[in-house]
């Protein structure tokens, strides 16, 4: 028996570490994203909701990778979490002096991430 980490309220043992070690041999090719969605499958690790928590493997793997335990393969991408620049936009501030029905051809969309 081995070294155990606690990390993301999951224990991960020593036979964990060879198990992520053979993952990543085997699918370094197809990348991080991906490798952290078998180790998920793997563990059969899922939210309330039954979506695999490949973010909470993404985070295990990168803890692991930072304690100098594994090896994972280049990012496939860059990692770009800076929020991009958006030009501003000037408008004119004037109050509307219509009424509603006026602007009867006003639509309003919800915008959300997914």
């Amino acid at each position: 028996m081995g070294d155990k980490w606690i990390v993301r309220g999951r224990e991960v043992s020593s036979e964990d570490v060879t198990a992520i070690r053979n993952l990543i041999k085997e699918y370094s090719p197809k990348g991080r994203n991906y490798i952290s969605r078998q180790l998920a499958h793997y563990w059969q690790w899922r939210q309330a909701n039954g979506r695999l928590k490949d973010m909470a493997c993404r985070y295990i793997l990168l803890f692991l990778e930072k304690q100098g335990i594994i090896k994972l393969p280049p990012r496939l991408k860059s990692a770009n979490n800076d929020k991009k620049k958006v030009n501003e936009l000037r408008l004119e501030e004037k109050p509307l002096a219509e009424t509603v029905k006026a602007h009867a051809s006003l639509k309003l969309n919800l915008l959300s991430k997914k």
